[in-house]
């Protein structure tokens, strides 16, 4: 395999991420909701400023584990917090990416739901009632458990067969697919008549829109955009050429993930205006694009291309995270491969079959109790819940481990010479400025964020 194929390798592994269901659902409902334009160019601003920093930090972190030989990030955690005591440390991050995959399974198989529908539809040429799948798919629990085991199933075929089925190679052609499909529907409706007050409304930064929660929500949407807090980037970071630079390849990275992140938005955004969109982020994908391609009368057959493709694009991010979450328990237990496969997919069924009895839970109690605006919780609201403790809390704290693993471990002079590569002493202001934000600007830009969140 030549440099360039390996380096399309990794930006293709970073971009399957940024065209994640999270860029799809979560991005439009955060920007609608936090402070549209000023939102979005917040969340810019921390890309380029924090993520790109951050990226580094996880890429050296990666090329030290190749040259120091360690087999794997756990064990990168454990050279750093030996204490047995600090074996949360070492975890943290996996129990993260496990927990984070549960849900994604979950609004992974109501797209799955949704692709077979909308298949039935088209064969038997029967009406297609879209927001009625939704809401009677929310209404049965067994079949979300069933669609949930057939997610994880899919997940283990490839995990176990993966080299087999070369899926990284035929999943290579979504990308573009979806870009030109994306692109043409962002394009439909910025041809209409009020694109330029639409255009406005997502581009114009009014920071009297901004909530409490904006800094904390757009902190959480950036790491996740850069796959950031995973440990899939010390993975990428394990196997880059030494002659790589590290700065410049995180430059690129953040930019390709930042612009398909803004990309999906252009296409969604007006959508959500459009419907004036009321609810839980995740049911964007099942009321506000189907409502929007039957009130442009756009064919089930375009519908049903963008789903699937949207599913293939959240099962191979999935398989990414099931890859890395299997190859830390292989490396740091007793199982063999194949038991580390079934062991992790079993774990992430299970938890997304507790989110779904959660639910059914919430159904004879009164969850004003505790806190909430509504009486009781479908799954949808779970997710979202979920979603808003892992992505905008948990995920910020495993950053934060990564960056206490980085300062306690990476050597002074390898870092300088890996900042010095093919640029010189240019990168020396670069390197006091990731140098500040690893070791005070992240961690106090996350604190304020959420002192900023639960202040009076």
């Amino acid at each position: 395999m030549t440099q360039n194929q390996k380096r399309f390798g990794l930006y293709f592994i970073s971009m399957l991420t940024a065209y994640g269901l999270g860029n799809i659902w979560r991005f439009p409902y955060l920007v609608f909701e936090y402070g549209k334009g000023s939102f979005l160019l917040l969340f810019c601003f921390l890309c380029f400023f924090i993520g790109v920093p951050l990226i580094v930090t996880e890429i050296l972190l990666g090329k030290s584990i190749q040259e120091r030989d360690y087999e794997s990030p756990i064990h990168l955690l454990k050279s750093v917090f030996q204490n047995p005591k600090a074996s949360l440390f070492w975890w943290f991050p996996t129990v993260v990416s496990v927990m984070v995959m549960s849900y994604y399974t979950l609004i992974s198989c109501w797209v799955l739901h949704y692709v077979s529908r909308l298949f039935y539809s088209q064969v038997t040429k029967s009406g297609f009632a879209t927001n009625q799948v939704f809401v009677d798919l929310m209404n049965r629990p067994i079949l979300l458990v069933l669609l949930c085991s057939v997610h994880v199933l899919i997940i283990y075929l490839f995990l176990n067969k993966g080299e087999k089925l070369n899926y990284k190679k035929w999943t290579s052609g979504v990308i573009p697919i979806l870009t030109i499909l994306m692109g043409y529907i962002a394009y439909r409706y910025f041809t209409f008549d009020d694109m330029f007050e639409t255009a406005k409304t997502l581009l114009y930064p009014n920071f009297f829109m901004l909530k409490k929660e904006s800094l904390n929500f757009a902190i959480g949407q950036m790491l996740f955009t850069l796959s950031l807090g995973f440990g899939t980037l010390i993975g990428i970071g394990k196997h880059l050429n030494s002659e790589v630079s590290s700065t410049a390849l995180a430059s690129r990275l953040g930019l390709t993930d930042s612009l398909i992140s803004i990309l999906l938005l252009a296409a969604i955004f007006p959508m959500v205006i459009n419907t004036e969109y009321q609810g839980s982020g995740s049911e964007i994908l099942f009321y506000v694009i189907p409502g929007y391609f039957s009130e442009h009368g756009l064919s089930l057959f375009m519908a049903n291309s963008l789903y699937l493709l949207i599913y293939l694009c959240s099962l191979t991010a999935s398989l990414g995270l099931a890859e890395s979450v299997s190859s830390n328990i292989y490396e740091s237990s007793r199982l063999s491969k194949s038991k580390s496969h079934i062991f992790s997919c079993l774990v992430v069924f299970l938890i997304s079959s507790l989110f779904v009895i959660l639910a059914e839970l919430s159904e004879k109690i009164d969850m004003r109790h505790f806190g909430f605006k509504t009486p009781n919780l479908n799954v949808s609201q779970v997710v979202v819940l979920v979603d808003d403790i892992l992505i905008n809390f948990l995920l910020p704290i495993s950053v934060i481990i990564g960056l206490q693993a980085a300062i306690i471990k990476l050597d002074k002079t390898y870092v300088k010479e890996e900042f010095a590569i093919n640029e010189g002493v240019k990168t020396w202001p670069y390197y006091l400025y990731w140098k500040f934000i690893i070791r005070i600007g992240f961690p106090l830009v996350f604190l304020f964020s959420v002192f900023i969140r639960f202040s009076v």
